[in-house]
C-alpha cells in the first residue's frame, strides 16, 4: 500500500509537466502529491511494511516532484540575486554535510531533524503563496529555516551527539521487520537474519581494518622511495634502506604481510559463514514449519526446496537456484575450503622501487579443477562482500513484498502466547498474587480437531506504541512443561500439551528463539493434568505474555 502511495507520486509529477502553472488544477495536483509524501511513510510503519525498496522508491519519487516543480514554477518567479546566491551558500553547507556523513559514518546519512521537517513543510507552502505574499519575504523565511536546518545537520553528523537522530531510519526498519515476520508466525528467522548482518559488519570492519594498513604501508614505502631518488639529485647520493615491516596489532608486533594474510582470511571466512546463516534466514522465515533441519540448512538445499513451492516462484528463486554456480559464490567458497582442506593461500604483498608503486594480491590457486586467477586482493575481497550486502537486500526485499500481501501457508499450528488461568483463595493472595490454590495454562482447541503437533512461542509487542522510544518487540521460548487443551468457549480440559524436548526454558537463557514444539495428549492424561492444576510446584505467571482468567474464592 506504501509504495502504491509513493507511486501515485510520481505519477501526479509527471501529469503536472502538462498542466498550466498555478492553475486550480496545477495545485490540486501539487497537493496530492504532497499529502502522498506526508502519508506514505506512515502508512509503511503502521502496516509494517517499511522496507530498502521501498526507501529507494520514496527518494526517486521525491526527485522527480522536485525536478518537475522547479521546471514549472521557476520560470515564472522573480528570483532576484539574494536569493539565488543564499540558496548557493545552502546547497554548499548540505553538500560538505554530505561528505562529513561518508567520512563520519562510511555511508550516506539522513538526518531527520525537527528542522529539517519544518524547512520542507515551508518549502512546500511556498509556491501556495506566490500570488499573495511577496516572493522576497516568504523566500527569505524559508532560506533563513534552511540555513539552520543545514548548520544543525552538519552538527549533529561530525560530532555524532544525536545518533538517535542520524540512525532513526534503520532503527524504525529494524523493528518493522522484526514485526513483520513476527505476525508471520517467522520471528525464530529474525536471529538469522541480524546474525548474517553481523558477519557482514565485521567483514566491512576487517576490511576497512586492511584498506588502512595497505594504504598506510605503500605510503610510507612511496614516501622512502621518493626521498631516495630526491637525495640522488640533490646531493648525487641516494640511499634505500629497508623499512621495518611490523605493525601494531592490537598490542601485538606483527609482520605486515601476516596482519593482511589474517584480515584476508578473516574477511573470507565471515563471507563463507554468512551463506549458511542466510540459508537459515531464508529457511525459517519462508517454510515455517516445513524448514529443513539446522544440520541439512544449506544453500543448495535450501534453493532446491524453495523450487517446489510454486507460491515463492519468481526472479528471487530462480537467482537464488543460481546462487551456487555464481563465479563470486564459487571464489569465496574455494578460497575457504582449499584453506581449510588443503593448504594457505599467503598474500603477495609487493613494492617495485623504481614505479614507486605497490601491490597486494591474491595468488591464483585451484579446486576440484577450477582455476582462480590473481586479483588484486582490495578488488575482490570488495567485490565479495558487496556480492553478499546485495543478496542479503535482495532477500529481505522479497520477504518483505510477499508478506505484505500474503500470509506463510505453513504455521498453521503456531501460536503465541497461552492464557493462564489461576485461582486464589482470598482477596489478599489475589493483591499479592501468590499462592493460587488452582493454575494451569491453556490454548483453546476444537476438540474435534485437535492438531498432533502445536508450536509455541512466547512475545512481548508494544509496537503499536506511538512513541518511537516507547515501542519494543521481544520473542521469548515458551518455558511451560505442561499446557492444557481447553473447549472453546467452556472452561472444560480435553487434553494437554507435552514439549518433544527435554529442555528447561528460561524467559532470560542463552537459547535460540524457537517455536517449541509440543506432541498433544488426549487419553490418560487425567493424572499429569491434576498433578499441574493442584501441585505444589513454583507456578509462574507473566502478565505481559498470557491473558488470565482470575477466579477469587470468598469466605463462607
Amino acid at each position: 500500500m506504501a509504495n502504491i502511495i509513493t507511486c501515485i507520486r510520481i505519477i501526479c509529477s509527471i501529469i503536472l509537466l502538462f498542466i498550466p502553472t498555478f492553475s486550480i488544477p496545477f495545485y490540486a495536483l501539487y497537493l496530492l502529491a504532497g499529502g502522498t509524501d506526508m502519508i506514505d511513510g506512515t502508512v509503511a510503519r503502521k502496516t509494517c511494511t517499511v522496507s530498502e525498496f521501498g526507501s529507494k522508491l520514496d527518494t526517486v519519487a521525491d526527485f522527480i516532484f522536485i525536478a518537475v516543480c522547479a521546471i514549472k514554477i521557476l520560470p515564472m518567479v522573480d528570483i532576484e540575486n539574494w536569493m539565488c546566491i543564499w540558496i548557493g551558500i545552502i546547497s554548499v553547507i548540505k553538500v560538505i554535510n554530505i561528505i562529513s556523513g561518508f567520512v563520519v559514518e562510511k555511508r550516506f546519512v539522513a538526518v531527520h531533524s525537527v528542522m529539517n521537517k519544518i524547512t520542507g513543510g515551508l518549502l512546500f507552502v511556498l509556491p501556495l503563496t506566490v500570488k499573495v505574499i511577496d516572493l522576497k519575504y516568504s523566500a527569505a523565511i524559508v532560506c533563513a529555516t534552511a540555513t539552520f536546518a543545514a548548520i544543525q545537520e552538519g552538527h549533529y553528523i561530525r560530532t555524532f551527539k544525536e545518533k538517535s537522530i542520524v540512525k532513526e531510519g534503520t532503527r524504525s526498519m529494524q523493528g518493522s521487520l522484526y514485526k513483520l515476520l513476527k505476525d508471520k508466525k517467522v520471528a525464530d528467522s529474525y536471529q538469522f537474519y541480524t546474525s548474517c548482518e553481523y558477519k557482514l559488519y565485521f567483514a566491512e570492519t576487517s576490511f576497512q581494518a586492511l584498506q588502512n594498513i595497505i594504504s598506510k604501508y605503500q605510503q610510507t614505502e612511496t614516501e622512502r622511495v621518493n626521498k631516495v631518488f630526491s637525495d640522488a639529485i640533490m646531493t648525487g647520493v641516494g640511499k634505500y634502506i629497508a623499512q621495518d615491516n611490523s605493525v601494531d596489532y592490537l598490542g601485538v608486533q606483527m609482520d605486515v604481510t601476516s596482519v593482511m594474510d589474517k584480515l584476508t582470511m578473516e574477511i573470507m571466512g565471515l563471507l563463507h559463514n554468512f551463506f549458511d546463516t542466510y540459508a537459515q534466514w531464508l529457511n525459517s522465515s519462508l517454510l515455517g514449519e516445513e524448514a529443513l533441519p539446522i544440520k541439512r540448512t544449506t544453500l543448495v538445499n535450501i534453493s532446491q526446496k524453495l523450487v517446489s513451492y510454486p507460491e515463492y516462484a519468481g526472479a528471487f528463486v530462480t537467482k537464488l537456484s543460481a546462487i551456487p554456480n555464481e563465479d563470486q559464490y564459487l571464489y569465496i567458497a574455494d578460497f575457504n575450503n582449499t584453506l581449510k582442506h588443503r593448504y594457505q593461500i599467503y598474500i603477495k604483498n609487493r613494492f617495485d622501487i623504481l614505479a614507486a608503486t605497490g601491490d597486494v594480491s591474491i595468488p591464483p590457486f585451484t579446486k576440484d579443477g577450477r582455476l582462480h586467477i590473481k586479483e588484486d586482493a582490495l578488488d575482490v575481497l570488495k567485490k565479495s562482500l558487496d556480492y553478499c550486502k546485495s543478496l542479503l537486500e535482495d532477500s529481505r526485499t522479497f520477504i518483505e513484498q510477499y508478506y505484505s500481501t500474503n500470509d506463510n501457508n505453513y504455521v498453521s499450528h503456531r501460536v503465541y502466547n497461552p492464557k493462564t488461568y489461576l485461582v486464589f483463595e482470598s482477596e489478599e493472595d489475589y493483591k499479592a498474587m501468590r499462592s493460587p490454590k488452582n493454575h494451569y495454562y491453556y490454548i483453546e482447541v476444537d476438540p474435534a480437531n485437535i492438531p498432533d503437533k502445536i508450536q509455541v512461542m512466547l512475545s512481548c509487542d508494544r509496537m503499536d506504541k506511538t512513541d518511537e522510544e516507547e515501542k519494543s518487540l521481544d520473542c521469548y521460548n515458551s518455558p511451560y512443561q505442561i499446557i492444557m487443551l481447553r473447549e472453546f468457549g467452556s472452561d472444560k480440559i480435553v487434553g494437554l500439551l507435552k514439549p518433544d524436548d527435554a529442555e528447561t526454558y528460561k524467559l532470560s537463557d542463552e537459547h535460540e528463539i524457537k517455536y517449541r514444539q509440543y506432541s498433544s495428549v488426549t487419553t490418560g492424561y487425567e493424572h499429569e493434568m491434576f498433578m499441574a492444576i493442584c501441585g505444589d510446584e513454583k507456578f509462574n505467571y507473566y502478565p505481559y505474555l498470557s491473558d488470565s482468567t482470575i477466579v477469587v474464592l470468598k469466605d463462607k
